[in-house]
């Protein structure tokens, strides 16, 4: 508790053990080691998939009630995205593998030798345009290497939707997320629970189907899976939308912009044997910005598809605004790096590395639930604003804020006993060489297991 707590009041360390001279931390620097390793391993056993996933369950009961109940949206949102912790120089790091990373050189390759981490978040709905964004983390696991994302992603998404101490428990909910998680397996897999509806992007060279005709169906033998192909690159295959949307969007240099979506409906996506998308037809949504003269925004515009059997409840207008608040989540990864010190804990270990990644979610949980204590405290070359009774800080601000919040709310955690002078290692005690790991490299993707 200690730990987190320092970690939610940290302005200036830049590595994990400089979190011992923060004055919510009790203990000494030795003692940062034993937080990380004796809260999730008490007996100093690697935790099994089963016993990790209990003790996500019982953090994510502490931070989801502190989600506001949707108002205007008539579901609960999600969403998934994967998480890069580059360790290229960790030898003894075990598991390591080529996971992407993108890359702010131009020409540079975006991949990075490491681990990965898929990361579930809540998205609170926001009651105003210029809220500060927040994302509540609710799951993060590491992906194996040999286990596939469309494993790792079913799995996290099920354990939250069967939660029943949830708020959200037996309530829609929609999942975003980019276009790494609009292939088959996945979208097949979560398509089967009533609850959930996936608004997935696409990628612009995908192929869909319309409907079968039945009049060309032949009189003998098995009825036609597809009918027509829609294909994204070839205009002349879509044929005239179902619906076509237009409203307004204020950018955020105060201009506004034209939103036009185009719908269509029943598209059905080429599926695998373990994967029968013919079953699960999905809403294809072609979306265009324009500005005040017409012209496009974006460079090329962006295809989103609506999957699930209560896709009908998520109007396309709802999702697109959902997805667009999928953005969210990257603020929160920048967040997590840059404050919560999420890459710079350096450890052999990879059940140690397991423990610290909770650990940050856990702060970044308890900053979302004191959101509404903090006050502004800006820097001296910052504006000096106050900010209005019961408004919502920022990440930034509740973490600057988190030291006086903690003394006046005070915490749950014992007080340090002294235990005396340490005995260290005995005498002739000679550690062994730690055991040198290769890189894992995957040469076609792994089987699909279902959860």
């Amino acid at each position: 508790m200690d730990l987190v707590d320092a970690l939610c009041a940290n302005t200036s360390a830049r590595s994990v053990v400089e979190l011992s001279l923060s004055p919510l931390f009790r203990r000494g620097h030795a003692s940062v080691h034993d937080a990380v390793e004796e809260v999730f391993r008490p007996k100093r056993v690697v935790l099994a998939d089963a016993e990790r996933g209990r003790l996500e369950r019982d953090w994510r009961r502490v931070v989801a009630p502190h989600l506001p109940a949707p108002r205007q949206r008539p579901f609960w949102l999600l969403a998934v995205d994967t998480l890069p912790l580059a360790r290229p120089h960790a030898e003894t790091l075990s598991d390591r593998a080529f996971v992407h990373q993108a890359q702010a050189v131009p020409g540079r390759k975006p991949v990075t030798v490491g681990h990965e981490y898929s990361l579930v978040v809540g998205l609170p709905e926001r009651s105003a345009p210029r809220e500060p964004r927040w994302s509540v983390p609710l799951s993060a696991r590491r992906v194996p290497t040999d286990k596939d994302i469309t494993a790792v992603t079913t799995a996290q998404v099920l354990a939250i939707i069967a939660d029943h101490d949830l708020p959200s428990y037996e309530q829609l909910i929609a999942l975003v997320a980019d276009s790494r998680y609009s292939i088959a397996p996945l979208l097949a897999r979560l398509a089967e629970v009533e609850e959930l509806v996936v608004i997935s992007r696409l990628r612009r060279n995908r192929v869909f189907f319309a409907p079968p005709d039945p009049a060309r169906s032949p009189r003998r033998g098995r009825r036609p899976w597809y009918g027509d192909r829609f294909d994204l690159r070839r205009p002349y295959t879509w044929g005239p939308p179902h619906e076509t949307i237009r409203l307004d969007e204020t950018l955020p240099n105060g201009r506004t912009a034209t939103v036009e979506l185009q719908v269509w409906h029943d598209r059905l996506m080429r599926g695998r044997r373990d994967a029968p998308m013919h079953r699960y037809s999905m809403t294809v949504l072609r979306v265009r910005r324009l500005d005040e003269r017409g012209r496009q925004l974006d460079t090329a515009p962006m295809w989103l598809g609506i999957t699930g059997t209560r896709r009908a409840e998520v109007t396309p207008v709802d999702g697109y605004h959902a997805f667009r608040q999928r953005f969210d989540q990257e603020h929160l990864h920048r967040f997590a790096r840059q404050h919560l010190l999420f890459d710079a804990f350096a450890t052999p270990d990879t059940a140690h590395e397991e423990n610290w990644v909770t650990l940050v979610a856990l702060a970044a949980g308890q900053l979302f639930a004191f959101r509404r204590l903090a006050r502004n405290v800006p820097r001296p070359w910052e504006r000096q604003t106050t900010a209005p009774e019961g408004a919502v800080a920022s990440p930034s601000m509740v973490q600057r804020d988190f030291t006086r919040i903690s003394a006046l709310l005070g915490t749950p955690a014992r007080p340090p006993k002294r235990r005396g002078k340490s005995p260290g290692r005995p005498a002739g005690h000679h550690p062994r060489r730690r055991k040198r790991f290769a890189i894992v490299r995957k040469s076609h993707p792994a089987p699909y297991v279902p959860p």
